[in-house]
């Protein structure tokens, strides 16, 4: 099976998550290539079985060449799971309105019967985001603010990197029966 992971990380976070899944895999003694997205032949695709593909959030949205990728992949007809990282709650209000638009947007372009899953965490974010979080998401509520910023800046955490693991883990067992 040829596995790519391609990513797209500004703030280390979503890269962070594709090398947990170059070590699982590794672990598995699989082979992959492992790409950033900026370095990658959309031309060579057809090569690969399985993609894992990661992006953060960005608008509410998944970043615009990871969406180009995939619209490319979704013409390939190939399995695919996307991760995501992102800075606000992982459900809930705050999650709905700033973060599911990825999941949407992975739903509406990839085949249902092509999605092998899709994942997203908490990130921490860069200080422009941070400011965006603070006064347009809180509208500087002080306490709420100061609670949240604080739980944030501690993500992906070892956790976290221990869940995503377990769920690749997960995901390859599902390929191999």
């Amino acid at each position: 099976m040829n596995i790519l992971i391609a990513y797209f990380s500004k703030s280390g976070n979503t890269k962070l998550l594709a090398e947990q899944i170059k070590n699982t895999l590794n672990s598995k003694n699989l082979s992959y290539d492992f790409k950033d997205v900026n370095n990658l032949d959309f031309n060579n695709l057809s090569q690969y079985d399985l993609f894992m593909i990661g992006s953060p959030c960005y608008s509410s949205d998944i970043v615009p060449i990871i969406k180009k990728l995939l619209l490319y992949i979704s013409k390939l007809n190939k399995k695919v799971l996307l991760f995501v990282t992102h800075s606000t709650d992982i459900s809930g209000e705050k999650y709905n309105k700033w973060a599911l638009g990825c999941e949407k947007t992975f739903n509406q372009i990839i085949n249902k019967n092509n999605i092998l899953g899709y994942y997203h965490c908490m990130g921490k974010p860069n200080l422009m985001i941070q400011y965006f979080i603070k006064f347009i998401v809180f509208k500087k509520q002080k306490p709420g603010w100061l609670d949240f910023k604080k739980d944030m800046m501690n993500h992906p955490n070892t956790k976290d990197l221990e869940d995503f693991k377990s769920y690749i883990v997960k995901i390859i067992n599902n390929l191999n029966t």
